[in-house]
């Protein structure tokens, strides 16, 4: 549904809102999205999205083929290592309209991260593709140890304010976390997106390696500081293992990433940073059930 002045967008919401019985409806006041109420969000976005954030052995679609015979090295790019061109839109979103709306969602819900465009050969930018990352395609086998030390290792911790202020206060039990606390499986592919585009900020780096990128863990670094990021699922919890630079540094901007992921899926949560109370320096915390200190109450 397309609507022409903000005015009409208003009368029309809350003409819907109050008299059609109608469930959710989809609204974006910003940019290229002012223009678009979707009164079916589910029907809207689960379709298109499915062509790409799938199961590639199992889920095979007319517009896959065709991807795969007109653009062979594009289509093992996105089947392989998670990495979308983005001349493959036109054609695996041929059947929907409003691509280019689909498209801004699409990062906008972290499902895709656009990729700094690397520079070609004579230094010319425009001439690189645009490229997304898709995170929940991501390869699934482990990543090899990194190779500097393990300086600190810390843990973001979720759940709803109430608990994170009243119940857990300034520290808590691990088992405390896992029972009472939201295991962030379905968040964490978002956080590593965000990570990823900090990253390429601050650094000013564009590059097409996802070497370092998994479904569930990722070695990643915020500049010259460095670091791991995996889920922690005996401690319900992200887990930071810091290698090198600031460990502040590096917390402070993750607690900030999540929270911006929290806001924009699961607003009923809030996070926290925690770590071990022996400080976080004792080296393998993998089956760790000791308390956490909580560092970063909500804001």
């Amino acid at each position: 549904l397309w609507m022409k002045r903000g005015g009409h967008v208003a009368v029309c919401l809350h003409h819907c809102a109050a008299h059609a019985g109608l469930g959710i409806i989809m609204y974006h006041p910003e940019g290229a999205l002012k223009h678009l109420v979707v009164l079916n969000p589910v029907e809207f976005l689960i379709a298109p999205f499915a062509m790409v954030v799938c199961d590639f052995k199992v889920h095979r679609v007319p517009e896959h083929e065709q991807v795969r015979r007109s653009f062979p090295r594009e289509w093992t790019r996105l089947t392989k290592n998670g990495v979308l061109n983005k001349r493959l839109l036109p054609i695996l979103w041929k059947r929907f309209p409003n691509s280019k709306e689909l498209e801004i969602l699409a990062v906008k819900y972290g499902i895709i991260v656009p990729l700094l465009v690397p520079e070609a050969k004579g230094g010319d930018k425009a001439a690189g593709e645009a490229e997304y990352l898709v995170p929940s395609i991501l390869r699934q086998d482990a990543l090899e140890p990194p190779r500097q030390a393990l300086q600190l290792t810390a843990f973001i911790v979720m759940a709803t304010r109430d608990t994170l202020e009243r119940d857990w206060g300034g520290s808590v039990k691990v088992e405390n976390v896992v029972n009472e606390g939201f295991y962030p499986m379905g968040l964490f592919s978002r956080l590593m997106g965000k990570a990823v585009a900090w990253d390429q900020i601050v650094s000013e780096r564009a590059t097409s390696d996802v070497g370092h990128l998994r479904v569930g863990e990722a070695l990643l670094s915020f500049g010259a500081h460095i670091f791991r990021l995996s889920l922690a699922e005996k401690q319900g919890s992200i887990q930071v293992s810091i290698h090198v630079g600031n460990p502040l540094e590096i917390m402070f901007t993750l607690h900030r990433l999540c929270l911006e992921v929290l806001s924009e899926c699961a607003p009923g949560l809030s996070c926290s940073v925690a770590v071990p109370v022996d400080g976080g320096r004792g080296g393998d915390y993998l089956g760790y059930e000791g308390e956490l200190v909580l560092l970063h109450g909500p804001d």
